[in-house]
């Protein structure tokens, strides 16, 4: 009984990861979709003649994340795997997307784009999260840790380039994301303090929190070219491992934008896009491991004698004909027994 339960609990966790990387999937679509829109509105002024079309694609979206928060409710209700929190980040994208609707009909682009951002961040956020719970479940599933002792729960302020060596590489990229987002969330915090603050103390302050930021912006990017690296020793995907080189270089590139431009929307919008792509690998990993596998084997020629041929004169008719009747005693009419029994007179004649 006590493994009949287990086994039932498992099904059901499968099925709940299941449709939470369906969900994924649509957030992940959702994400590039909003920054789209976001970087469309941004490059567009008050009188542009685009921004009902903007305007449009924008409520589309909303629909399509409104569908996408419904089956997540309704996941929530047979599963605790939907947490408060994803509910709150996907309230968050939901406002974001409906503030932007309405500062475009106001022709506020600056700040339609202001809200895009915010409601991609929280997209991403709850992404995030909800790939974190698929590797618990995993994790539970798969019974106790591989790697005991090991620091694959992603703890608090250590460094990603810190990861053990036990880690999968799922896990690894989890805790990249997770130090992306956290790089992300500062840097638009310091954004926001930035504008109302002016030169001397405040400024400094500023220069040396945008420091350490840089400096968790190069601890990412080394985990992510240590990753390639593996990749490559170990003969990995190469097209896992082309992605994870121009990340790399991307993160370069990012920090060398954060010392020269600081907290700039640019910066920002490039801090997203390495997020969403961050979260399509580590998205794309968790596919592979909840997969079915199929057994396959190598084709084979098969040679084997074929039957002779059917002779019909070893047939005794009469008796075929009686078990047919047989098979079927409440079945024929007497037309048909007439009928059938022509054919076998026919078929002997012959």
């Amino acid at each position: 009984m006590g493994q009949m339960k287990q086994n039932m609990k498992k099904q059901s966790d499968e099925e709940t990861a299941q449709k939470m990387q369906k969900s994924i999937s649509d957030l992940l679509e959702l994400s590039k979709r909003q920054e789209i829109i976001k970087n469309q509105t941004q490059s567009s002024d008050y009188n542009s003649t685009s921004l009902p079309q903007f305007a449009q694609n924008q409520a589309q979206t909303f629909e399509s994340l409104m569908n996408v928060a419904k089956a997540m409710s309704e996941l929530s209700k047979k599963s605790f795997a939907i947490t408060p929190q994803m509910g709150q980040e996907m309230a968050n994208a939901l406002q974001g997307m409906r503030e932007s609707i309405e500062k475009m009909a106001d022709r506020n682009t600056h700040g339609a784009a202001s809200a895009q951002l915010q409601a991609m961040s929280s997209i991403n956020k709850t992404v995030s999260q909800m790939q974190e719970m698929m590797d618990m479940i995993k994790q539970k599933n798969q019974g106790s840790c591989n790697n005991p002792g090991g620091s694959g729960s992603g703890e608090g302020e250590g460094e990603p380039n810190n990861m053990g060596s036990g880690m999968s590489f799922a896990q690894k990229m989890q805790q990249i994301a997770a130090e992306q987002q956290a790089v992300n969330q500062a840097m638009q915090k310091l954004s926001q303090n930035g504008q109302s603050q002016g030169g001397g103390k405040e400024q400094l302050e500023k220069q040396a929190q945008q420091g350490k930021l840089i400096d968790k912006q190069g601890a990412a990017q080394k985990s992510i070219e240590e990753l390639a690296k593996e990749q490559k020793q170990f003969g990995g995907n190469n097209k896992k491992l082309d992605e994870l080189e121009k990340l790399s270089q991307e993160m370069k590139e990012l920090m060398t934008d954060m010392k020269s431009k600081g907290s700039t929307p640019e910066t920002m919008k490039k801090q997203e896009r390495i997020l969403s792509r961050l979260l399509e690998l580590q998205k794309s990993e968790n596919e592979r491991d909840y997969e079915k596998q199929r057994e396959s084997k190598t084709a084979k020629d098969i040679f084997a004698p074929s039957p002779s041929g059917l002779n019909i004169n070893n047939i005794d008719n009469e008796k075929v004909f009686k078990d047919m009747l047989r098979t079927n005693q409440q079945g024929y009419s007497k037309d048909y027994e007439n009928l059938i029994k022509s054919y076998f007179d026919k078929l002997k004649q012959d």
